[in-house]
């Protein structure tokens, strides 16, 4: 939906849905380093990274990095990743100068005048995590502002107002591939270490454990406007 709204060219990460060996060989051999994920995600598990090291190719999981030769990996493609349905992408190097993996998540929902806005921006860390950021799988949080400078410096608030940005053009653009209103959306996002931000995925019902006040302040605002509506 998203590719073929022709919206979404500044955060879409190039992709193919996996059908057959064929099409996990030749994004590796085009971006070397590729990641499997399925079409359904469940909190970030089962999703795994491809990298080819000269004859050698190391798989990745959260926890393990297991080498295989080339015979081993097509073996190991079709009995675990051509079904269920996944996608597969380049991988994304979205991670802190430690090496933990990080994402940004853009919450935004509507508010009293039924427009989109901003809740909260932060980034999940993965805490002893190879891949993935979830915080349902170990990770944790922190405040945005201190996060990109000590891991962006000085390009911090360049980063920082794309991310802005994205909060206001977002959701509409995405709202529109619908024929139904949303209320709130979580847009979860990755940043490379030149500041390119790739789109994940797009939740469209967001969690909100860590900051319940800020969320329901804007919801009930949200609720108070669509009855004013009847």
């Amino acid at each position: 939906m998203l590719e073929n709204s022709g919206l979404f060219e500044d955060v879409l990460i190039p992709y193919v849905l996996v059908e057959k060996t064929d099409d996990v060989l030749l994004f590796l051999k085009r971006y070397n380093k590729i990641l499997l994920k399925p079409v359904f995600s469940n909190q970030g598990r089962n999703i795994i990274v491809i990298e080819q090291l000269g004859d050698v190719y190391r798989l990745m999981d959260d926890n393990v990095a297991t080498e295989y030769s080339y015979a081993e990996l097509i073996d190991i493609l079709n009995l675990k990743y051509l079904n269920p349905t996944y996608i597969c992408q380049p991988f994304i190097e979205s991670k802190t100068k430690e090496g933990s993996p990080f994402d940004i998540m853009l919450h935004v929902r509507k508010n009293e005048n039924g427009e989109w806005q901003k809740v909260k921006i932060y980034p999940r860390i993965g805490m002893g995590k190879n891949i993935t950021s979830n915080i349902s799988q170990g990770g944790g949080i922190s405040p945005i502002v201190p996060f990109l400078q000590s891991n962006f410096g000085g390009e911090w608030k360049k980063i920082k107002d794309k991310l802005e940005l994205l909060c206001r053009t977002f959701p509409n653009r995405f709202e529109s591939l619908y024929n139904y209103n949303l209320d709130a959306l979580g847009i979860d996002l990755g940043v490379d270490s030149k500041g390119n931000i790739g789109l994940f995925e797009v939740n469209t019902y967001p969690g909100q454990q860590f900051f319940y006040a800020e969320d329901a302040e804007v919801r009930v605002a949200y609720y108070r406007y669509l009855l004013q509506l009847k």
